[in-house]
């Protein structure tokens, strides 16, 4: 009959089984025990590699939004200096020249 474990923090040392021993004292809870810390383990590495998905997704998506809205700033400065003739000094002015 298999023991039930009982983890009250998720920390192997304060594991206790229902039969009155410790969980971690027989070769069978040990290897659960291990078996269940690899589990952690990757759930946490599965979890940072998902994080680190997201972070790129995000930094991409920033730096193509920036890269275009400064695009559009670049262009529409272009046709205002076009437009505006070296003698409108009031546009001049504006624009701290």
């Amino acid at each position: 009959m298999a023991a039930l474990v009982v983890c009250f923090d998720g920390a192997d040392s304060h594991c206790h089984s229902n039969n009155g021993g410790s969980a971690l004292s027989s070769s069978t809870n040990e290897g659960s025990a291990r078996k269940l810390r690899r589990l952690r383990e990757k759930a946490a590495e599965e979890r940072l590699i998902e994080l680190e998905q997201v972070r790129r997704r995000i930094a991409t998506d920033l730096h193509d939004d920036i890269g275009s809205s400064l695009s559009q700033v670049y262009l529409l400065s272009e046709v205002v200096r076009q437009r505006v003739g070296p003698d409108d000094s009031e546009v001049h002015r504006a624009a701290g020249r």
